[in-house]
């Protein structure tokens, strides 16, 4: 006999897969989403909705113009921002609170110095002006004058170079945190020919771009030189940005530095016009002199320093006086490579004796007397602002 084979059994039948309905608005409004094991789980959920006076047609999604209330029992529900107050104590939103309101410290109030704050500015680099500032503080020194040579020429001070210097502690400690911070006093140091130099900052870039706070705490630190000093020489950067502006307008007297150069003479009246122009209302304007650098002779000097007198008087209004001029002498660029004072190094050379001029006019339109200084008359710019 054949051996019968019994035949296989049905296969079974796939489960239903599984149906997404309508079952109905939940609390929130939202359609309810769930899936149905049969065919006939699916006829109570509808029987259901009828019981509840609804179909499958009206239990739909609100309408795109309509904005759906949240759900908050969904994993994507972000919870309604609120304006943030200083009450949320001990949150991560009042400490944005506390942050944002500490942003902008509090204003420095720049104490008032007791001596004569001169600042040695330019309208264009490369016109010598910190070699002018450096020599006329050693020559200051030489006769007698108590002074300090500020480099503020943020980020890019080479005082300390044409001094043969290298010194430890720079004017950014100034602004440094507290932990490590000096003072003006602790970082000047002794230079040639008998001043005392506040190296200024190198290549830091956010000397550079100081805010204004900390460009009013220097300036107020300067109140704590005075009592060592004469007269406080600020040697700033070149240009009108806000750094060279705010230490110029606080100077009893700008020195602007120019050569007979007519990118030079054209750049100095820029300056001029916006030291002129944006001093604050209900404050006098700086006082302004010029000094020639580089010139052949007297009279060429007088050229340009009557070029941009005229020039102010006619669209300003004013008139700068010309301070003093300085020879062009090969005795002064020798005396940079060589990382000293002109005024030290070589001392009866006729740029040395310039130099000494100029210390003396100086000297005498800030009014001070001392040594040798007193026996020069009294100069042009002495007289111009009553001194």
């Amino acid at each position: 006999m054949k051996a019968v084979t019994p035949p296989a059994p049905p296969a079974a039948k796939p489960a239903p897969a599984a149906r997404v309905v309508a079952a109905g608005p939940a609390a929130n409004g939202f359609v309810s989403v769930q899936p149905t094991a049969d065919q006939a789980q699916r006829l109570r959920d509808i029987v259901a909705n009828f019981q509840q006076g609804l179909t499958s047609q009206q239990v739909a999604a609100p309408r795109k113009s309509e904005k759906p209330p949240p759900n908050a029992d969904s994993p994507y529900y972000i919870p309604a921002q609120r304006p943030l107050t200083a009450s949320d104590s001990g949150t991560h939103a009042a400490a944005q609170v506390r942050s944002h309101a500490g942003a902008t410290p509090a204003k420095v109030s720049i104490r008032p110095c007791a001596v004569p704050v001169v600042a040695v500015t330019s309208g264009k680099g490369g016109v010598g002006k910190t070699s002018v500032a450096v020599n006329v503080a050693a020559a200051l020194a030489q006769r007698g004058v108590r002074v300090s040579l500020l480099d503020a020429d943020l980020g890019l001070a080479n005082a300390d170079v044409l001094c043969g210097l290298s010194p430890l502690t720079r004017l950014d400690t100034i602004v440094e945190p507290q932990a490590h911070r000096r003072t003006i006093r602790q970082i000047a140091i002794e230079a040639p020919g008998g001043f005392r130099l506040v190296p200024g900052a190198v290549g830091l870039a956010r000397m550079a771009n100081l805010p204004e706070q900390e460009r009013d705490a220097i300036l107020d630190s300067l109140a704590d030189l005075e009592r060592d000093n004469d007269l406080i020489l600020v040697d700033t950067g070149a240009g009108v940005d806000d750094n060279v502006m705010t230490f110029v307008r606080h100077a009893d007297l700008a020195v602007v530095v120019v050569t007979p150069e007519p990118t030079s003479i054209a750049d100095a009246y820029a300056l001029i016009k916006v030291l002129r122009s944006g001093h604050q209302p209900g404050q006098p304007a700086p006082n302004v002199a010029l000094l020639v650098n580089q010139a052949r002779n007297e009279k060429e000097a007088n050229e340009v320093a009557l070029r941009i007198a005229s020039t102010s008087k006619r669209f300003l209004g004013f008139e700068p006086i010309l301070l003093a001029w300085l020879r062009k002498d090969d005795a002064l660029p020798a005396s940079v490579r060589a990382r000293g004072p002109v005024v030290v190094l070589h001392p009866k050379c006729q740029i040395s004796l310039d130099f000494g001029r100029v210390a003396v006019s100086l000297a005498h339109a800030a009014g001070v007397h001392a040594g040798a200084v007193d026996e020069a008359p009294r100069s042009l710019l002495s007289r111009l602002l009553g001194r």
